[in-house]
Formats: structure tokens, sequence, C-alpha cells
């Protein structure tokens, strides 16, 4: 979002008017006290110097005004910003009027100088401070939100493009170490059919059930996800085909997610399917297989149910 510097700062409207009543003040108090001087007195370079240096530090004050909030912090770049401002104007006076022998405004002039740069000082450290922690609660922010954008919002398990992330990354690993690697997919039977009788939050409690049974028999370094609507996918390390076999076996024991607490007498099954990694493979590739493998096993299941029938 753009800053508007015309916009009135409306939070600090008050100490702003305070800061030019106080310019205001010292203005007529000189003009009573001083003599203007002649023409000729008058040296155009200073003029311009302090004039510049007066505007340079009122725009700073008005830029904090605008675009701070309420606050201790605030309060101290704003008191020093103004005591430096005041000073600025005041040596930008000084080129106009001849003060008498009085150390008043001399003192004016230099006291809040270094005051102002203490409270600015002091105002800048504890504003690094509070924006380092701002940066911390941004990016813990931004890593929460990023964590939460790989994760099903139904199952609570990882989704594929988290799972195509650590598939890339594993087979990286895996071909430096000369090590098996498998994956697995389940993918329940007729699931839209079973939605369109039971109902969507039937059809998430039974993706919910098998997330369950799936995350729970896995071993440490397996991994679960979501892949789509009614597939899960499974990363097995350091397993070859026929130990990955077993283990989906276990798994899903074929008899799966009975609906007893739907309130229905409905059993839900699913064909899986399982492959191990061919180093020649990419992650996409071995997707790709992956769920070709799958449909050759639902074609032959489905042509063996129509032939028992």
């Amino acid at each position: 979002m753009k800053t508007n510097i015309f916009t009135w700062p409306k939070l600090h409207q008050g100490k702003l008017l305070l800061t030019l009543l106080a310019a205001t003040g010292l203005t007529i108090a000189a003009s009573f006290i001083g003599e203007l001087k002649t023409w000729q007195q008058l040296d155009s370079f200073d003029i311009v110097g302090e004039f510049a240096a007066s505007l340079m530090a009122l725009f700073w004050l008005w830029l904090l005004m605008i675009s701070r909030p309420r606050g201790k912090v605030t309060n101290l770049l704003l008191i020093g910003t103004s005591l430096y401002w005041l000073t600025t104007w005041l040596d930008l006076l000084d080129e106009f009027i001849r003060y008498p022998n009085t150390r008043i405004f001399a003192w004016l002039e230099s006291l809040p100088v270094p005051i102002g740069m203490v409270l600015i000082s002091i105002g800048l450290v504890h504003w690094l401070a509070e924006q380092q922690h701002i940066n911390r609660q941004l990016a813990q922010r931004e890593h929460f939100q990023r964590e939460h954008s790989l994760i099903d919002a139904v199952t609570q398990l990882y989704n594929a493009r988290y799972f195509m992330l650590q598939l890339t990354r594993e087979l990286e690993l895996h071909q430096l170490q000369q090590k098996p690697l498998s994956v697995a997919i389940v993918d329940i039977d007729h699931f839209a059919d079973f939605n369109r009788q039971y109902g969507m939050l039937a059809g998430d409690n039974c993706l919910r059930n098998l997330a369950g049974m799936i995350e729970l028999g896995l071993r440490q370094q397996d991994l679960a996800c979501r892949l789509a609507n009614d597939r899960f996918v499974m990363l097995l390390p350091d397993t070859d085909t026929d130990a990955a076999q077993n283990i989906v076996a276990r798994l899903l024991k074929q008899e799966l997610l009975k609906q007893e607490q739907l309130s229905t007498s409905a059993e839900v099954s699913v064909t899986t399917a399982v492959l191990e990694w061919d180093e020649q493979e990419t992650a996409a590739d071995l997707m790709a297989r992956l769920s070709l493998h799958l449909d050759w096993h639902k074609r032959c299941r489905y042509a063996a149910d129509q032939g028992v029938a």
C-alpha cells in the first residue's frame, strides 16, 4: 500500500499543532527581542542552506506523523525530530534577525540538538527491535500459511504437492545411497456413488477413517498423503516391491471401512497398486506409471466382478 504524503496526520495532529505553536512562539519572541537585518547583511547561501535543512527536518517530522502509530517509540522519534526541527527553524531566523547580547537564543539553537539526537537515537534503537519482532511474526505467519497450504483440510494429511516435493528429494537421496524405494496408491472404489447415496459428510468421514488407518499402519519413515479426491499415496523409503506389498496388504486387509458410525451397512472397498522406483525415472515418470498401474488393476477387478456376475 502506497503512503500518501498529503494525508493529514490525524493520530498526531495534536503534536503537530503543538510543534507549530512552539515555532510560532519562538518566531514572535525572536521578532520582539531582535531586530531585522538589512539586505546588505543577508547571506543568500546561508539562507538557502538553513532553509533546506529546516524544510527537510519538517518533512521528516511529517512522514513520521503520517506513518507511525501511537506509542512510546513514536513519541521518542517525534519529540526528538521536533526539537531538531525547531533548532533548524531558529537557525533560519538567525539569518534574518540580529539578537542582542543574550545567551537565551544561543542556548535555544544549541541545546535542543543533542537532546533531540539522543531521543531520535533511542527511538531508532527501539524501532529496530520493534521491526525485528514484526519480521519474526511475519516469518512465522508465512511458515504457518506455507505449511497449511500443503495440508489437506479433510484428512489432515499432506497433499499431492507436498508428496511430490518429498518424492523428488527421496529419489535423489536413494540414488546416492543405492537403496530401493517404493510407492503405493490406494483408490476408493465407486466413491462418487458413495457420496451420492450417503452424502458429502459421510464421504468426508470415510476419507478420514481411511487416512487414519493408513497413517497408523505405516512405519516411522513412511509418508502418506492425499493425492486426489478418492486417492491416497504412500512413500515407502528403503523398501522393495515385495515388502511394500506386504505393508499395504497388512494395512488395509482388503475388508475396509465398515461404516458403522455412519448408520449404514455399507462397506467400502479399495483398489491398490504398488511400484518400485526405477533409477532412470523422475518423480513425475514414477507417478505416471503408478497411475497407469492402478488403472490396470481397476480394469482387471471390474472385469472379474463382471465375470462373477
